[in-house]
């Protein structure tokens, strides 16, 4: 009975979170096989979702549509009993850029950067009060939590030398479910945010640079929290086929996230306790009218047991002829293993792992 009342103790003055980060940044197959690295170069217009100010390198108008396949699946073990949950999801994109007069470029962007789907299995565990009379322990319920947002952001850039500064405006729609054994509670709500970005363009380096705003709204069922950003981006070019990028950025979840009236996020899924660090790396090489990807990431845990989220891309772009683009990438993501124990009792395990294949349309105007 001791050991029963130690874990009692333990489930009830701990706060066990397991939260990766609700930040999408597969948000095109360029983008996914390049770890989003690429901002401080434009390949195509979805460089909107990166940094909008390096529009200004695409010299006429330009369209890109793109399609990923998301999955992810989660291991669980609480207290001795295992399960897997398994969710896949299409998300869709949209990007255009436009030169204007006057050294002026304007695009519109239509993307997920923040989405989550994720089951929650049933869990707990009996406390022996007294011989023959034990009191069950629920420390979860069976729940499905789906917040999506999808983003409609336009940009206008400006161009003078090789500088170039652009402001963006986002009306973000947030779609969200709640669903129980008993009970299932879905909605809409809406509200807005922001970015400013610049590039710099050398001879055989860019530089480039992103802030995105917070933003804070909400309905009578749910409030989102959405942090602010600042992301770094460095592309070199040491020769005209071959291009390396790295990024850094650094999200402000701490206290941020998503925030159900009705749920109460025992594992801290969809909300922050700390700030979130990331870097990646990817490299590019155009054979002919074949461009070989391929990248890396790794993102900080914003839960209390931290850990480095990892994933691996690969990716491959063919150029049909002067107009027309098709891409197709690749995502393996293995997130930090989080577990919660008791001297050599594991109580709760959770081990996410993700994949993704994207494909992609890129239209450009003579």
């Amino acid at each position: 009975m001791s050991r029963q009342l130690v874990l009692l103790c333990y489930l009830c003055l701990s706060s066990p979170t397991f939260a990766t980060g609700l930040t999408f940044w597969e948000s095109s197959p360029n983008n996914t096989a390049l770890a989003a690295a690429n901002g401080a170069i434009a390949l195509d217009s979805s460089v909107l979702a990166l940094a909008p100010s390096s529009i200004t390198q695409l010299n006429t108008k330009n369209i890109s549509v793109a399609v990923a396949s998301y999955k992810v699946t989660t291991d669980y073990n609480m207290f001795g009993e295992k399960n897997q949950y398994s969710k896949a999801n299409p998300i869709p994109s949209f990007f255009v850029s436009t030169p204007l007069a006057n050294n002026f470029y304007g695009g519109l962007s239509i993307y997920s950067r923040n989405a989550a789907d994720i089951s929650i299995p049933e869990g707990g565990f009996t406390f022996p009060l007294f011989p023959g009379i034990d009191i069950p322990i629920t420390i979860s319920k069976q729940t499905r939590v789906m917040p999506i947002l999808v983003s409609t952001a336009p940009t206008l850039a400006y161009r003078f030398g090789n500088f170039s500064v652009a402001s963006t405006l986002e009306y973000i729609h947030a779609q969200y479910e709640l669903e129980t054994k008993t009970s299932l509670m879905d909605g809409t709500t809406n509200g807005w945010s922001g970015a400013f970005s610049a590039t710099w363009q050398l001879d055989n380096i860019n530089f480039a640079y992103k802030h995105q705003l917070d933003s804070n709204f909400d309905d009578k069922n749910v409030a989102f929290a959405l942090p602010s950003q600042n992301i770094f981006y460095i592309s070199l070019m040491p020769t005209k086929s071959w291009t390396i990028n790295t990024a850094y950025s650094e999200t402000k979840w701490k206290e941020k996230g998503v925030f159900y009236t009705d749920y109460t996020d025992p594992f801290g899924l969809i909300k922050g306790s700390k700030h979130s660090r990331r870097l990646a790396f990817s490299t590019s090489y155009q054979l002919n009218n074949l461009r070989f990807m391929a990248g890396y990431s790794e993102d900080e845990a914003i839960d209390t047991f931290g850990g480095i989220d990892k994933r691996y891309r690969l990716g491959i772009a063919y150029k049909i002829n002067s107009n027309w683009d098709i891409s197709m990438s690749w995502l393996k993501e293995r997130y930090a293993h989080k577990e919660a124990k008791l001297e050599d009792s594991t109580l709760v395990s959770v081990q996410n792992n993700g994949k993704a294949l994207s494909l992609g349309v890129n239209y450009q105007f003579n």
